[in-house]
């Protein structure tokens, strides 16, 4: 019996009702039942608005989604106008995720930085995150066919200011497959046009970079590279650059170009550690370069006899940098110059493992840099450089050729005023340097110290030897006067220094004998030279008049010699040993002639000038006096700064003698005339040569009667000179 055509239609139009129903519930469901689904599964807020379902073309459109974190208030940390996506029924139907097409326009992304670098949120529910995934979880199967995105932001924030913004106007991204795992995807087409990145700079326009991304056949393996390419603009300043990226084997390949990039563009502020450790204040750079990612290889790396290659960045290229300013505040260095060029030869950093950087330049021109150095103040606790690392690779840098010219280099003393001593006119022409070795294959520096004084160092610096040769002509004590009495018990008032020193290098030592010359000295001291004293057995006046030749001048031989090791780390206390030994061994040498001196650990404990012996009675020094007499007139002649006293003594034998010699006990004044006569002879006997000023020569009146000791004229040197040389009132 044939069915009634009536109840088909009841059939259709039951199924009509259904259908206009679900398309009128589906909207309400997805609004609702969709968003607290999401909600739970980020642990986040989302909103759904506006949502339309076309059951017939498969697409879903929201014009309005937002997402914020479920704790923090508005803002939302997620606005998109519009996410239109078509899905593919025949996928559903064979039980996979598909969708034909995904649109995404105006949408805007907002971060906020945490103080150490991270993110106030981040979604625990996306894949990869380890959060709502079972361990034995169905692989993933997604299969987009197109994938828009129009007009998409994404904006980083720290404390309130915006620090990035990143800008994508429109992308697009063909036949994507997800398959599960993390080898199994495939991307037929990528295109990426008009990316732009905002970067918020201090003091200028913010740092815009533009560029794109376009690549075919990607998947893990594929052996078409991907291409791209960047801009950076801020007014002038230019940056652009192309490039290309392996999937297969991870090599990467970039060519850069740039032109009156600024200082403080460089240092945008996503890169607060970098700001706090160098201050760039000014700057103009320019140059090009190509920059490689080299994967690591199982052969072996050139250079090598075994091991594999391990992967690494290769830089080559130039730069230029003009008119620039920076503070590296950590090192208490400020440096600028006018012009600075530079040749990279190769620079190679490794990606993994404990490698050794490894930087070699064609050359490194500089015109009129200026150094600033801030020394340590007196007692002041500074930061140690920390050890490296066990096993950690020190960079190792070589320039083939290094031209300085015009420069400026500036020690200053913070603890004392005016305490800055300035090399300036300096000229640096080096050539095969190596660093950390401190090597060079030849080297010529020429710079001028305090009052114009010429300073010249040149030679060469190998591994198993050379040898350098340092002068200067008399260099101006005065101006290191503040830092020298900021960190010493001394005050020079005047003079000037002049050195000479011929280094000799071995492969584990060296040998620097040097002289340093000292011209018109005068110095004070503020604790009425007891440390002086203490260290050099005798006040500084008197040991600056030993030390005086016949011009004034002091000279001091500096026999240094030790490992070459120590003499890298600990130049300073090295020179500073040597000086002291020096002047100890100064001091000793026309002592010892005289007499005898007490050394002990470096220092004079004590010295003792024999005296100019009599027979009993008698005015005349003893036949064996006569050596003595005439070292000490030599020792007044080569040192006009020297005076002597002679202390006549007359003791019981001559008493005994002069009342044997007359019959009658010897009385005060024939001993007292016996004193003047021996003091007066011995006189004479100095200036007889004529090389000794009368007035340097003095008599100074001694006790009658010591006992049973010898008779005697005492000797005591003295400056010629002490209010000016000595204690400081």
């Amino acid at each position: 019996m044939a069915e009634r055509p009536g109840r088909w239609w009841g059939v259709l139009a039951a199924a009509l009702v259904l259908g206009l129903g679900a398309r009128a519930l589906l909207p309400w469901a997805l609004e609702h039942v969709a968003a607290r689904q999401l909600a739970d599964a980020l642990d986040a807020r989302v909103a759904l608005e506006d949502v339309d379902v076309s059951l017939l073309s498969g697409s879903v459109t929201v014009e309005a989604l937002s997402l914020a974190p479920s704790e923090a208030p508005e803002p939302a940390l997620l606005r998109v106008a519009r996410v239109e996506a078509h899905l593919d029924r025949a996928a559903l139907l064979a039980g996979r995720l598909g969708l034909r097409g995904l649109l995404v326009e105006d949408a805007e992304l907002v971060l906020d930085r945490t103080p150490d670098g991270g993110l106030e949120w981040s979604v625990q529910g996306f894949p990869g995150s380890g959060a709502g995934e079972a361990p034995d979880a169905a692989p993933t199967e997604l299969r987009l066919g197109r994938v828009e995105l129009r007009d998409v932001r994404l904006r980083l924030r720290s404390d309130g200011a915006e620090e990035a913004r990143l800008g994508l106007a429109e992308g697009s991204v063909d036949e994507i497959e997800i398959l599960g795992g993390p080898a199994g995807w495939r991307v037929a087409r990528l295109a990426l046009s008009g990316l732009r990145l905002e970067l918020a700079t201090e003091g200028e326009e913010p740092l815009a970079i533009s560029g794109g991304l376009s690549a075919e056949g990607l998947a893990p393996g594929a052996e078409e590279p991907a291409t791209f390419e960047l801009a950076l603009r801020q007014g002038d300043a230019r940056l652009e650059g192309t490039g290309s990226v392996s999937l297969a084997t991870g090599a990467a390949l970039l060519d850069l170009e740039w032109q009156e990039l600024s200082g403080p563009l460089l240092l945008p502020r996503l890169l607060p550690q970098v700001r706090q450790a160098i201050d760039l204040r000014r700057g103009r750079f320019a140059g090009s370069a190509r920059l490689a990612v080299e994967p690591a290889s199982s052969e072996a790396a050139a250079g090598e006899n075994d091991g594999p290659r391990p992967g690494s960045l290769r830089i080559e290229g130039r730069a230029s940098a003009r008119d620039v300013d920076l503070r590296l505040p950590e090192a208490r260095i400020e440096a600028a110059w006018q012009e600075l060029a530079v040749e990279v030869e190769e620079a190679r950093f490794p990606l993994a493992g404990d490698g050794r950087p490894e930087l070699r330049l064609k050359a490194l021109r500089s015109r009129s840099p200026v150094v600033r150095v801030t020394l340590s103040e007196v007692g002041e606790e500074t930061a140690a450089s920390p050890a490296p690392a066990p096993g950690a690779a020190v960079p190792r840098l070589r320039i083939a050729e290094v031209e300085l010219e015009d420069g400026l280099a500036t020690l200053v003393d913070p603890g004392a005023e005016d305490a800055e001593l300035a090399f300036g006119d300096l000229q640096l022409r080096a050539a095969g340097l190596r660093l950390p070795e401190l090597q060079a294959e030849r080297l010529a520096l020429e710079a001028a110290g305090p009052g114009g004084a010429p300073l010249r160092v040149s030679g060469r610096v190998g591994a198993q030897g050379g040898a350098l040769e340092l002068r200067g002509e008399r260099l101006d004590l005065l101006a290191l006067a503040p830092l020298v009495a900021a960190r010493t018990d001394y005050r020079i008032v005047a003079g000037a220094a002049s050195f000479d020193a011929s280094v000799q290098l071995e492969p584990e030592r060296y040998v620097a004998p040097a002289r340093l010359d000292l011209h018109a000295l005068r110095i004070e001291t503020g604790d009425e030279g007891r440390g002086f004293r203490q260290r050099f057995g005798m006040p500084p006046a008197l040991a600056l008049a030993l030390l005086r030749d016949a011009r004034g001048d002091i000279s001091l031989e500096l026999p240094m010699e030790g490992s070459r090791g120590e003499a890298r780390v600990r130049l300073g206390p090295v020179l500073a040993d040597a000086l002291s030994d020096a002047l100890v061994n100064a001091l000793a040498k026309p002592l010892a002639l005289l007499g005898s001196v007490v050394l002990e650990e470096g220092r004079i404990q004590a010295y003792d000038l024999s005296p100019v012996r009599f027979v009993p009675g008698g005015s005349e020094p003893a036949t064996a006096a006569d050596a003595q007499i005439g070292r000490a007139a030599g020792l007044l002649a080569a040192h006009p700064a020297l005076r002597l006293e002679l202390v006549p003594l007359v003791v019981q034998p001559d008493a005994r003698s002069l009342a044997e010699a007359a019959g009658t006990p010897a009385s005060p004044e024939a001993l007292r005339a016996l004193a003047a006569r021996r003091a007066a002879a011995v006189r004479d006997a100095l200036l007889a040569g004529g090389g000794v000023e009368p007035g340097r020569v003095a008599v100074r009146a001694g006790p009658l009667a010591l006992g049973a000791g010898a008779p005697r004229v005492e000797l005591v040197l003295g400056a010629a000179e002490p209010e000016p040389l000595g204690e400081a009132p």
